[in-house]
């Protein structure tokens, strides 16, 4: 469900990556800034927000798929990570494209 419409599948692929990432790092639950930090640092935290949020749907779109609790779903991503070299988020957003697909 897209939470900018409130409609199921409004945006497709990437362009729903990108609206779900700019959504997470500039919306009313994005981290305030912090006295005295730099942009970078900022940057870095809203970034690794949106990551975490990632690995968190492909969790539970593994859980789902293969009818296992959310624990199993993330030794799961682990291990299809560094099977395939990549990064857990890497990983969890192909999970996620493969998902849509279904």
């Amino acid at each position: 469900m897209s939470v900018v419409t409130g409609r199921p599948a409004h945006y497709r692929g990437e362009e729903h990556e990108r609206v779900g990432i700019y959504v997470l790092t500039h919306g009313p639950s994005a981290p305030a800034r912090p006295r005295g930090a730099s942009d970078d640092a900022v940057a870095r935290t809203r970034a690794s927000l949106a990551s975490r949020n990632i690995i968190e749907q492909a969790k539970g779109a593994l859980a789902h798929q293969h009818d296992v609790n959310m624990g199993q779903a993330y030794e799961q991503l682990k291990r299809i990570a560094a099977e395939s070299n990549r990064s857990l988020t890497q990983t969890a957003i192909q999970i996620l494209r493969q998902a849509r697909q279904r």
